[in-house]
């Protein structure tokens, strides 16, 4: 049986690029989107908890 490792690196790495666009997206939402709707500090890391 021969195994093909061009598809576990293909797969790989679109792993790591979803890996990388959430983490992205995170960042998006915690510096741009939620400044908007909590003023307070405290408020956004009791909401983060509490999800």
């Amino acid at each position: 049986m021969c195994v093909d490792a061009t598809s576990f690196v293909f797969k790989a790495s679109i792993c790591q690029e979803r890996d990388e666009a959430t983490k992205q997206t995170f960042e998006n939402l915690n510096h741009e989107i939620l400044p908007k709707f909590f003023k307070d500090k405290t408020e956004k890391i009791e909401r983060k908890r509490m999800s």
